[in-house]
């Protein structure tokens, strides 16, 4: 990790908003959990974290998708609980994350 930008904590987890375009999650031992919602890519456009067009302007990037992120500024956690998906299978210790205009569930 070489780039957090914000933190969030929910009972023994961490969620570390990385603008290298993830979430980090670590444990309450600093061990790994996992990434979330990472673009490998994004840091690697011309003008990133913005969208260098041919001309030299910057814009906001076109390549921007739901659970896919470019450079998260922020995070807030507020609750882990059970999520049913639609095929009735339960998830226990979804994350609910409430991050800029994103809200959901993610694992």
């Amino acid at each position: 990790m070489t780039t957090p930008s914000g933190f969030s904590t929910y009972k023994q987890i961490m969620i570390i908003a990385e603008l290298n375009s993830r979430l980090v999650l670590i444990d309450d031992s600093d061990n790994f959990i996992e990434y979330l919602f990472m673009d490998e890519k994004a840091p690697n456009y011309l003008g990133w974290p913005n969208e260098q067009t041919e001309n030299g302007t910057l814009s906001r990037p076109s390549t921007l998708a739901p659970y896919k992120f470019n450079s998260p500024h922020g995070i807030t956690v507020n609750s882990i609980e059970k999520y049913m998906w639609p095929n009735n299978e339960i998830e226990e210790n979804k994350i609910r994350c409430l991050i800029g205009p994103f809200s959901g569930f993610v694992r």
